[in-house]
C-alpha cells in the first residue's frame, strides 16, 4: 500500500525529530521519497510557539492504515510527544495525509 505522512517538529532538535522518525519508519516501511524541508509558521495555536519544520514522505507499507497510524502514534511517543493542549507544540507530529 502507497502511504504520504506530514511529518512536522517544533520543540527540540527539529532536524534531529524528524530524522529520528523517518529511521523509525524505515524500521517497518520502504520509504519511496521525501519532500524538502519547509519551516512554517504555527497555525490555529492557543499558546505561542517556536515555528515548525515540517516534511512530507511517500513509503510503501504492508500494514493497513488503522496499524500504519498506530505505528505513527508510537513513534510520535518515542520522540517525546506529549499531549497537553490543542495545537500544542511538539517534538513530533505524524499525520496520514493519504
Amino acid at each position: 500500500m502507497l502511504a504520504v505522512l506530514g511529518l512536522g517538529s517544533n520543540l527540540g532538535d527539529r532536524e534531529a525529530n524528524l530524522a529520528g522518525a523517518l529511521d523509525r519508519l524505515e524500521q517497518f516501511t520502504r520509504i519511496l521519497g521525501i519532500s524538502n524541508v519547509y519551516e512554517t509558521a504555527p497555525f490555529d495555536v492557543l499558546s505561542q510557539q517556536e515555528d515548525y519544520l515540517n516534511c512530507c514522505v511517500m513509503l510503501d507499507t504492508e500494514l493497513d492504515p488503522e496499524a500504519l497510524l498506530d505505528r505513527c502514534l508510537d513513534i510520535e511517543a518515542q520522540l517525546g510527544r506529549v499531549r497537553e493542549e490543542y495545537h500544542g507544540a511538539r517534538t513530533l507530529d505524524i499525520d496520514l495525509l493519504v
